[in-house]
């Protein structure tokens, strides 16, 4: 019976995990489309040169807001199972400590896609106006400080995970190892050469990775050693 409800919480994390994946990564390929009349992707444009994108495309505009906005969503649920998951085995902190840092990078997120889906419905209803002041300040921290604040948690949790997986026998050791190095390779390289050469795309790779291996790797049983630490510290904790 625990081996069963184990196998069916890792492919229900594995099945949320996977989902958020290709959401995400749907959301990316709308954004194919959002180029200005030299080809240039709406992400290199400078404020100004982005709403009159956004009025010639906006319904693949709001389709990409839409689709990595609920990405992001779906992968705090997945990552919500998978941290009970890990901490039912020898994990006690840092998966939680990784799921928190990881919902802040999702709130952050949420921000800048609901300021892009408003500026994309508004620049719909006023595809000639000149956008005021205001709005490139607005577009500048969004997509400037909180943007690469939102990636940084985003790949500070996978760090985190990485270790939690290595700590744990949930899953084999090399998927801990491809995920913390995964991790901090990307996350160097994001404060190196900056947010504008690392999409937010790479955060959701190693969340597809875990995904697949949850939903295709049986769990294996519960051990008398693991079975003891757990009893151990549900004792300690009811003290």
């Amino acid at each position: 019976m625990q081996d069963h409800t184990l196998l069916l919480q890792r492919r229900l994390a594995g099945m949320t995990l996977l989902v958020s994946f290709l959401l995400f990564w749907g959301g990316a390929a709308f954004s194919i489309p959002l180029v200005d009349t030299q080809g240039s992707s709406i992400y290199v444009l400078p404020p100004q040169q982005v709403l009159p994108v956004i009025a010639a495309h906006p319904q693949f505009w709001q389709w990409q807001t839409l689709f990595q906005l609920a990405g992001g969503v779906v992968a705090a649920a997945g990552l919500v199972l998978l941290t009970l998951i890990l901490r039912a085995t020898r994990d006690r902190n840092l998966s939680l400590l990784a799921l928190v840092t990881f919902c802040f990078s999702v709130v952050s997120w949420i921000v800048i896609e609901a300021f892009r889906l408003g500026a994309g419905v508004w620049a719909t209803q006023n595809p000639t106006q000149t956008a005021p002041a205001f709005y490139e300040l607005l577009y500048l921290w969004m997509d400037g400080a909180l943007f690469a604040i939102s990636v940084v948690l985003a790949f500070c949790a996978l760090v985190a995970y990485g270790g939690a997986l290595l700590m744990t026998t949930v899953l084999p050791r090399w998927v801990g190892w491809i995920i913390l190095l995964y991790a901090c390779a990307t996350l160097g390289l994001f404060l190196i050469i900056g947010p504008a050469f690392v999409p937010p795309e790479l955060v959701y790779l190693p969340l597809g990775l875990l995904g697949v291996v949850l939903l295709l790797r049986r769990p294996q049983p519960v051990t008398q050693h693991d079975s003891s630490d757990v009893v151990t510290r549900e004792a300690a904790g009811s003290h």
